[in-house]
């Protein structure tokens, strides 16, 4: 018996100690995962020794596993070192997908998006990885990985010939960098944009750009970053033909970068040199390039020495020109088709997700609509049973009163008791009489509803469904179905853009294309032609005072009314 109780003793103890190791063992790896995170952005390098100390890796699950696929990858990332797959990070997607973390969710399809365009060089899956990214955005309270998807999507389209959504993108990532306080993403996000500016012909925009930069480049902590912003600012003053700003820049930026940079900053002055006629300068810069072990700055420095032998042959420096052309335009024409395709694609499941919600929010309202009328009718059925009693009440208090009447009037008890009947009497009369205008009002009101809901819906469903639209009888349905549905988009877009409401067609195009229809379903259903619709597009993008940039700007219009306040 004895020894029994010391090896259950023994068992108990054996027991305690694995518990304790195990609760060891997890708030380490938790500790590890949170310091982690503090260190990723500013210190990547102390990130991953932190993470490859966890020992027990293999064995995590869960949120702990995600959390650690999701930091290992973006400090693999973060440190320059190559992957093969996405594997790790889709662990984090796995887990995170079906979470209310909207944080963690953007976070892992950023990084997805990042590893399959740098390492696996799978521009449409991570074009689609950014596009998810960017759906958890408006739930995000991290700033910096919200900054980061907007760059990593204007950095895609801008490599894809798609300047305007990149302009829009960079905009985006510059107030994200504003909101958060990054002075180093600011600048290099402004930097962008400023090309953007260039390329789009937007002088005055790009010159604001760059005379911030200017403001602001001094007091950055990143020397390459400051580099490359002298290095932009010299090559805009080389094309404003301001060639001493110029030369003052790059010799600015030279004298900043780290030794591997001024071969590639040497090679830009020494074309300063050449355009400025000073020969002696820029054959004995092109003859130290020349010589200088980087391979891609001394293929880029025979490449302007032979562009400076073609200018004094014109017909074969026009050949070479009409060759760059072409193969520029079949690059630029296969690779803006296969992002455009996959936007388009994206563009739809966000239109097929936004009409899942409009069916789910008519069928709340719907619902909500029926216990209200449910809520009704009891409240009616106990007044109306009220109104009954009190009847009753009415008239056992008139045969007590004719009883009293009828007895000597002769006896004050009897007169003070008539008289406090009679009071009695006409406060019920009163109470019934208002009872009843309750009832009929309400019956009243909740045959109104009924009937309207009816309406509007047949409307909306006639609209969406039978692509028909009878513009006097079932215009007012549809603006009232837009209230009840998109937060009172019909109420707000007439206070706050009167001058809309002043055109039945104006207001017709705005509301139709609220229930995210397109060009040549609103033709059909207001019997005009596609381009009578977008030149209504352009006078209301006109009246409102937004600038000319085609549907996408006219649609962000219209979803922006649903963000205002009524």
């Amino acid at each position: 018996m004895k020894r029994e109780k010391n090896i259950l003793f023994i068992l108990t103890i054996l027991l305690l100690l694995a518990c304790t190791a195990c609760y060891r063992s997890t708030r380490h790896v938790t500790e590890h995962l949170s310091q982690a995170e503090e260190l990723i952005w500013t210190a990547p390098d102390s990130a991953m020794h932190l993470l490859e100390s966890i020992s027990a890796s293999r064995h995590l699950t869960g949120k702990e596993q995600a959390d650690y696929a999701l930091l290992l990858s973006l400090a693999q990332y973060r440190c320059y070192i190559p992957v093969s797959s996405d594997s790790l990070i889709n662990l984090a997607i796995e887990y995170y997908k079906d979470k209310n973390d909207a944080d963690k969710k953007g976070a892992a399809f950023y990084v997805k998006g990042c590893i399959l365009e740098e390492y696996c060089k799978d521009i449409p899956n991570a074009l689609l990885a950014y596009k998810e990214a960017e759906m958890c955005i408006p739930d995000m309270n991290e700033k910096r990985y919200v900054a980061r998807i907007y760059s990593s999507l204007g950095y895609i389209n801008k490599k894809s010939f798609h300047f305007e959504p990149a302009k829009e993108y960079y905009q985006k990532a510059v107030q994200a960098n504003i909101d958060g306080k990054d002075t180093v993403a600011y600048a290099s996000n402004l930097l962008n944009l400023s090309t953007l500016y260039y390329t789009l012909h937007q002088a005055d925009s790009a010159n604001r750009c760059i005379n911030t930069l200017i403001d602001i480049a001094d007091s950055l902590n990143d020397l390459d970053l400051q580099v490359k912003i002298y290095n932009n600012i010299a090559n805009r003053k080389i094309f404003e033909k301001n060639y001493a700003e110029a030369e003052k820049y790059l010799i600015h930026a030279i004298r900043l970068s780290s030794p591997h940079f001024p071969d590639k900053l040497s090679l830009g002055l020494a074309n300063l040199y050449a355009y400025t006629g000073q020969k002696e300068k820029a054959d004995s810069l092109f003859t130290h390039l020349l010589s200088c072990p980087d391979l891609l700055v001394r293929s880029n420095s025979y490449l302007d020495l032979l562009n400076y032998f073609l200018a004094s042959h014109p017909q074969e420096h026009s050949y070479l020109n009409h060759y760059i052309a072409l193969t520029d335009s079949i690059y630029k024409e296969n690779r803006a088709e296969e992002v455009g395709k996959i936007q388009q694609k994206y563009d739809n499941e966000v239109l097929a997700r936004t009409n899942d919600q409009l069916y789910f929010k008519w069928i709340l309202t719907s619902v909500v609509g029926s216990l209200i009328c449910i809520i009704a009718v009891t409240f009616l059925q106990k007044k109306w049973r009220k109104a009954n009693a009190l009847q009753k009440q009415i008239e056992e208090l008139e045969e007590k009163k004719k009883v009293l009447t009828s007895s000597s009037q002769e006896n004050e008890r009897y007169v003070i008791q008539i008289s406090e009947l009679e009071s009695q009497i006409n406060d019920l009369k009163n109470e019934k009489r208002r009872l009843k205008y309750f009832i009929n009002k309400t019956k009243e009101s909740k045959e109104d509803k009924e009937d309207d809901y009816s309406s509007i819906f047949k409307t909306y469903l006639s609209i969406t469904k039978d692509k028909t639209y009878d513009k006097e009888r079932e215009r007012d349905n549809l603006r009232q179905w837009l209230n009840l549905t998109n937060q009172n988009f019909t109420d707000k877009l007439i206070k706050h853009y009167p001058v809309l409401s002043k055109s039945n067609q104006l207001m017709d195009v705005c509301c139709l294309t609220a229930l995210n229809l397109s060009i040549e379903d609103i033709a059909t259903l207001l019997g005009i032609g596609e381009r009578t619709v977008e030149r209504y597009t352009s006078d209301i993008c006109k009246k409102v005072g937004l600038p000319k940039g085609g549907k996408h700007i006219f649609v962000e219009f219209i979803n922006s009314i649903k963000e205002l306040e009524a």
